[in-house]
């Protein structure tokens, strides 16, 4: 079957909202063929949450890491699955976030997983009335590399720079040690 017919498939079965059996065997089938195709396996990981199956959408996730582990796309898709549906496990989030900058990271286009990542921390430190150390962390991280935004980066860290304590600058420039060590 050609990736036209698939993709047609796909998109009538959703069209018709009826048979989530059958959507999903058509998104298994143009996956399969086509696994490279990233949105299609995001549409697969909302198939499960819509059936109210957050470890099976997951699954679907670590699946679609393997054949993608170098799309910066996908990864971001997977980790803002990850920061949506696992508020209450911190540790949880990051981790997966990290293993997903050693896959894409230092990627020239990898912007859309770095904003994620310190937006995701801006958050937790904010709920948690908590310093921001760890988003000082990630911009002196982002600013070690060349990526297409390495500009807009350093302006938003000089922004961000301007509100914050030495302390809390001084701890990041820390963490980072820290991770190189590691």
């Amino acid at each position: 079957m050609t990736f036209a017919l698939l993709v047609s498939r796909v998109v009538d079965l959703e069209q018709q909202g009826r048979d989530p059996v059958q959507l999903r065997q058509a998104l298994e089938a143009l996956l399969d063929r086509y696994p490279l195709c990233f949105g299609y396996w995001k549409r697969r990981a909302e198939l499960e949450l819509a059936a109210a199956d957050e470890p099976a959408a997951v699954a679907v996730y670590e699946r679609a890491v393997v054949p993608c582990a170098y799309s910066v796309e996908m990864w971001t898709l997977y980790c803002a699955h990850a920061a949506r549906h696992w508020a209450d496990e911190p540790e949880r989030v990051r981790g997966l976030f990290e293993r997903a900058l050693q896959y894409v990271g230092s990627d020239y286009a990898a912007d859309g997983i770095w904003d994620k990542y310190i937006a995701y921390e801006s958050a937790v430190a904010e709920a948690a009335a908590a310093d921001m150390g760890r988003v000082s962390a990630l911009y002196a991280r982002v600013l070690a590399l060349p990526l297409r935004l390495h500009d807009v980066y350093w302006a938003r860290f000089a922004e961000f720079a301007a509100t914050r304590t030495a302390s809390e600058l001084l701890a990041a420039e820390s963490e980072v040690r820290a991770d190189r060590v590691r």
